[in-house]
């Protein structure tokens, strides 16, 4: 019973190691790290248990290897926002090294036990815990090892990955005389069946999870052509406004000489300031930060505030070149942002305003902003939701801050304090916490 525990935890700390491996690689899906971590221990469990009954009706290791491969990429789908062939190449690469392992402690305990005539009992053991320790090392291994690799190469290689890893996995396998020692003629037919019953019930949630993910697809689609045509109606009215300048051009032109002539050159100046300011006001971008994305994102966001009347301070304090990706920060502020305008619009003029700070401190970065608000927000974790009218896409903004705000490990926090809603979030800006990009 005792060896039985010992390696019941042996295979869930490796299978632990195995999804901490596809953390360093893919960006996180599910949203919260407590949830993050109580997703990987149930999946971890229901697996080890899978692979005791396996074990118990004598399934071909090579056979359970496979089978294990296939439902950790199954389950990686609700974890990680990638595709299921990248998630198949990396976590191949997981269990050769853990069927290395397992073909070192097999030579090793054979060893111990032939030449060294050691107690078979007291070497299973040994063995067993020098596993133990392994795994526990992994994680650092692949901390250190995965941001040198990229993740680039785990997307591109995928299936010689994959295929590399099941060939060797079958050669120590059956180096090692344990993946087919078992199968006879009365135990195969039970055997394939149960095999064949998980992988069918795999791919059943396979398709489901595929519909999921398509229906997923669609909804990020629709709202990236609102997006666009919202940009797009920005722009044509940009081009109306500087259309009108130019169309009375020569009228203006005329006017200008006729008033200069008369050396009426305080009245020219003006008449110029006059008929320049819708060109100003397109082409003027006011810079708070060496960094151009921010710049622009802020700078559009602040013509909204003007059309509304709402009063802002904005204290920005960033290097040129951030750690954190630029779309990740474009969804964080624009969104933040959006409902900070939403909430100022529903009080009266005077009382509006939008303070936003950002600062980088060390290495964590840190965006605080403050609105005045009229009504209360409904709070849900860490997700508030306004009085906008419900469409389908309603709730995905925050949703989506906070999807970027775990995949860089930080932390969102809101509060009311008076007439005033806080949010501030915190970011790590280290290297290697960079989450890669989905491809």
């Amino acid at each position: 019973m005792t060896f039985f525990n010992i390696n019941f935890i042996t295979v869930f700390i490796s299978l632990l190691v195995g999804y901490r491996m596809l953390m360093f690689i893919f960006p996180i899906r599910v949203l919260g790290k407590f949830k993050k971590i109580q997703y990987v221990f149930c999946f971890s469990i229901l697996l080890v248990v899978i692979i005791h009954i396996f074990n118990l009706l004598l399934l071909p290791n090579i056979l359970t290897l496979l089978f294990s491969i296939l439902y950790i990429v199954v389950t990686s789908m609700n974890l990680f926002d990638t595709k299921l062939r990248y998630i198949i190449g990396a976590i191949s690469v997981h269990f050769l090294i853990v069927t290395i392992y397992n073909s070192f402690g097999i030579f090793l305990s054979k060893w111990l036990v032939t030449i060294r005539s050691n107690n078979y009992e007291t070497t299973v053991f040994f063995v067993y815990m020098l596993h133990g320790i392994s795994f526990l090392l992994l994680p650092l291994i692949y901390r250190l090892a995965i941001p040198k690799i990229g993740t680039k190469f785990f997307i591109k290689y995928y299936m010689a990955l994959f295929l590399f890893s099941v060939a060797i996995m079958t050669i120590l396998l059956l180096y090692s005389k344990h993946s087919f020692e078992y199968i006879n003629e009365e135990l195969l037919p039970n055997q394939l069946g149960f095999f064949v019953l998980g992988v069918l019930t795999l791919f059943l949630i396979i398709l489901c999870m595929t519909y999921y993910e398509k229906e997923e697809e669609k909804e990020r689609i629709e709202l990236k052509r609102e997006m666009s045509q919202e940009n797009f109606n920005r722009v044509r009215e940009i081009y109306e406004a500087n259309a009108k300048v130019y169309h009375d051009l020569n009228n203006h032109l005329l006017v200008l000489h006729n008033m200069i002539e008369q050396e009426e050159t305080k009245k020219a100046l003006e008449y110029i300031t006059n008929i320049s300011e819708p060109i100003l006001e397109t082409y003027y971008q006011k810079e708070f930060t060496s960094n151009s994305v921010i710049n622009l994102l802020l700078n559009r966001k602040i013509e909204l505030m003007i059309k509304e009347n709402i009063s802002y301070e904005i204290e920005i304090d960033v290097p040129i070149v951030l750690k954190i990706a630029d779309n990740d920060m474009v969804t964080i502020l624009a969104n933040i942002l959006d409902n900070a305008i939403e909430a100022c619009e529903k009080i009266q003029e005077g009382d509006r305003m939008i303070k936003l700070t950002i600062k980088k401190i060390k290495q964590m970065m840190f965006i605080k902003l403050e609105n005045t608000f009229l009504e209360e927000y409904q709070i849900q974790g860490h997700i508030w939701k306004s009085s906008k009218i419900k469409t389908k896409h309603h709730g995905w903004g925050m949703k989506s801050v906070v999807t970027v705000v775990e995949k860089y490990e930080g932390i969102i926090t809101n509060k009311t304090q008076g007439n005033m809603f806080i949010v501030v979030i915190s970011l790590s800006d280290n290297e290697w916490m960079k989450a890669p990009s989905k491809e």
